[in-house]
């Protein structure tokens, strides 16, 4: 598993497609990934996948390099892996600075949010400013922790929020991963996609 300090470099022409996943949160929320997840990823095609923390069990990693190599940050769930996920990962992706995050900062600004949350609600700019901390000069943030999907330009940069793979299949939140393309030419583009076919019930996904 790379290591935070390095720098990573990818590059594929014309384009490179990463499949985003993040907070799959087994076996805590869920007893397993959902049904349609690494069919999804095959579908797709992805070249690479990101995983951007509470992960929970080494396994769910080992699942995804079944469909491409995968490169995953831990989560404030995945303290029992402090040395097998970097906090933060630093890539260059076809020459676009790119940086993996989970999106909850110190524990200070993990109490303070909770705080905030509770009367405010979700808000992007709390997670904003805990991420620019991190990754000041970078045009790609990618992070998860909050389970909202985000496609959000700001100054040239994409913050990219792939949603969670646990949500219920009701409401505003429902189970989604993303997809990134990197194209050689330094552009880059995002989307979400829909988790259908599987509804969480007492911790299990049922047809």
């Amino acid at each position: 598993m790379p290591r935070a300090s390095e720098l990573i470099h990818i590059t594929k022409s014309p384009v490179l497609k990463v499949g985003v996943v993040s907070d799959t949160h087994i076996p805590d929320r869920v007893n397993e990934l959902h049904p349609g997840l690494i069919a999804a990823l095959r579908a797709e095609a992805v070249d690479a996948i990101f995983h951007l923390g509470d992960i929970c069990i080494p396994a769910v990693v080992t699942t995804l390099q079944e469909v491409a190599p995968v490169y995953a940050i831990r989560g404030n769930r995945d303290l029992l892996y402090p040395g097998r996920f970097p906090a933060v990962l630093r890539l260059e992706i076809n020459g676009v600075q790119t940086t993996l995050a989970h999106g909850q900062g110190s524990v200070k600004d993990y109490v303070l949010d909770k705080w905030h949350y509770l009367w405010e609600g979700y808000q992007f700019e709390r997670y904003e400013k805990v991420l620019l901390r991190l990754a000041p000069e970078t045009g790609v943030v990618v992070f998860g922790h909050t389970h909202r999907p985000e496609v959000r330009w700001k100054q040239e940069r994409l913050f990219f929020n792939p949603g969670a793979v646990t949500n219920p299949d009701w409401g505003k939140l429902r189970p989604t991963f993303g997809v990134l393309w990197y194209h050689s030419d330094g552009c880059v583009e995002g989307k979400i996609i829909p988790l259908n076919g599987a509804h969480l019930k007492n911790r299990r996904w049922k047809s």
